[in-house]
């Protein structure tokens, strides 16, 4: 599965501190967008925790598009909350 905007996606997920591989977490996406038809928004959540040792969920919302006649993966945002 291609990914459109990859290199923002990436940044986002630099700055959220998750202790997962990113080439992990880019396959996890593919596989989960296997399930979602093109048009359906999807969300990935991961889990690290601050310096005071309270617990953040990171979620990034994508969705799956056909762009140029390719089905591809379409990041929009990552919000995070404590849990």
């Amino acid at each position: 599965m291609k990914f459109s905007n990859h290199g923002t996606f990436i940044d986002e997920y630099n700055k959220s501190e998750l202790d997962v591989d990113i080439d992990r977490l880019l396959e996890w996406i593919a596989c989960l967008s296997e399930n979602v038809i093109v048009g359906e928004n999807f969300h990935v959540h991961g889990f690290s925790t601050n310096d005071n040792c309270e617990e953040i969920m990171h979620t990034f919302a994508f969705e799956k598009q056909l762009i140029d006649g390719e089905e591809q993966i379409v990041y929009y945002n990552t919000s995070t909350e404590k849990v």
